[in-house]
This record gives C-alpha cells, sequence and structure tokens, in this order.
C-alpha cells in the first residue's frame, strides 16, 4: 500500500480535477480484490478521470474484467500503465483500451 500511495502521489496535479491525497480503497488488494465493489467506489467519488494504481495480479485482473477479457490477457508489468475509457458507466466488459504501455516505453522517452 505504501508504494502505491507512494505512485499515486505524483499522478495527483496531472489529473484535470485534482484531488488533495490519494484515495485509498481496499478493492484492489490482494485479499480484498472486489471488481463490482471497486468499480462502484471509483464511481462514488464523482471524478470523470480516475487512476487506479494497484499491483499484480488484482490490477490486471482488474483491466481484463473492465475489458471483458481473461484474468491475464493484459499484460501489466510493476511499473506499466494504461488508459480505459467507457461510452456510458464502468462495467465488466464495457472498456475500451486506449493505450497500454510498459516500463521500457517510459526509459526510452528518457534523455541520457
Amino acid at each position: 500500500l505504501v508504494r502505491a500511495v507512494q505512485t499515486a502521489e505524483p499522478l495527483l496535479s496531472l489529473l484535470p480535477d485534482p484531488a488533495d491525497a490519494p484515495t485509498l480503497c481496499e478493492y484492489l488488494s490482494i485479499d480484498g480484490y472486489r471488481p463490482r465493489k471497486l468499480t462502484r467506489f471509483a464511481a462514488e467519488l464523482g471524478r470523470e478521470t480516475v487512476v487506479l494504481v494497484g499491483h499484480m495480479p488484482s490490477i490486471g485482473e482488474y483491466a481484463a474484467w473492465l475489458l471483458g477479457a481473461g484474468d491475464d490477457a493484459v499484460p501489466f508489468e510493476k511499473g506499466a500503465a494504461a488508459l480505459i475509457t467507457f461510452r456510458g458507466e464502468p462495467d465488466k466488459g464495457e472498456g475500451k483500451l486506449r493505450w497500454l504501455v510498459s516500463p521500457e516505453w517510459f526509459l526510452a522517452k528518457v534523455p541520457g
């Protein structure tokens, strides 16, 4: 949880409507993973853009659930990021994967 919060904090300023601090939720943890409850929790934040930071396997399984794919269908690695959009309300199989980048992509963009 500590690493997830540390990862999330610098992302807050990039959001169109930034929060003061990360909002914690147990539904993405390994022992507490509940995709429907997590989706409802995110929707109740009342924001158009939500960034979820988590660990494998839960974050990859949740991305796959949103896309209607198998649990291991989204190849998340440590440090990867994905953009999943929705036409309506987020739910199982309603997401569209816009992009997925690996840590190597980020490293390739850093000069030096």
